[in-house]
């Protein structure tokens, strides 16, 4: 069993009562203190703080701060529901990769910046991409479609989470539904004659449900990958 290097406590006495030190644990330490506070704020030195842990204590699980983040999306990636594979339709199963993608990340905002950084694909990350291509390949589409069309609703999607965790990261209900409200006083209050369609736009400009957004996205999208599968439609090398 992995054991913790001990470290002095405040009275100078080792800490105890804690769990031992492990991978699993690092990890978790590391996900929670960038959700809270962001992902710049995590060094190996402010993790072992939070361990309770030496400074070099984290190193024996993970090699470098680089392989620390691989882990970290990793683990994320792994809490997205998965569908069984027993050849439902691919829309709705590819749909719901979309959505599930959306939950994990939502549910660790620290860790969404790592969709932009490209990470290494880990275990669970590379599971997660093998199911999606299954779905596709079963729905018809040639390899090179394949690709193309898994990349295409995994941009959609980061791109969609980067603007919404950017939106509502420590912005309280009631505070978001004031800059909503203020938002749409101010499209409201436009000129009409320079700026008919805003204006009328406003009560939407203001607030649009973000799940309603992200659904209407992601409808368009599989939409026109089924285009694409439709027959009689000329298919051309790209």
């Amino acid at each position: 069993m992995e054991t913790e290097t001990p470290v002095a406590a405040a009275g100078g006495a080792p800490s105890e009562g804690r769990p031992p030190l492990s991978r699993e644990r690092i990890v978790t330490a590391a996900l929670a203190l960038a959700d809270r506070e962001g992902l710049d704020a995590l060094t190996m030195r402010r993790l072992a703080a939070d361990l309770g842990v030496a400074p070099m204590a984290p190193y024996t699980h993970v090699r470098s701060k680089e392989e620390l983040l691989s882990a970290m999306f990793d683990a994320v990636i792994g809490s997205m529901d998965l569908p069984e594979g027993d050849g439902g339709d691919w829309s709705e199963e590819l749909r719901s990769l979309g959505r599930s993608f959306r939950r994990a990340m939502l549910a660790h905002p620290g860790a969404v910046p790592l969709c932009v950084n490209e990470p290494p694909m880990g275990p669970r990350a590379l599971r997660a991409a093998e199911v999606t291509f299954s779905v596709l390949r079963r729905a018809g589409f040639a390899d090179r479609d394949i690709v193309r069309a898994f990349f295409t609703v995994v941009t959609y999607a980061m791109g969609f989470l980067v603007v919404e965790v950017a939106q509502t990261r420590n912005c309280p209900p009631e505070e978001r539904e004031e800059m909503e409200r203020q938002r749409k006083l101010q499209f409201e209050s436009l000129p009409l004659d320079e700026f008919p369609n805003v204006v009328a736009l406003a009560p939407w400009l203001g607030h649009l449900p973000v799940e309603e957004q992200f659904e209407y996205g992601l409808d368009r999208l599989i939409a026109g990958l089924e285009a694409d599968l439709s027959p009689g439609r000329v298919r051309r090398a790209r």
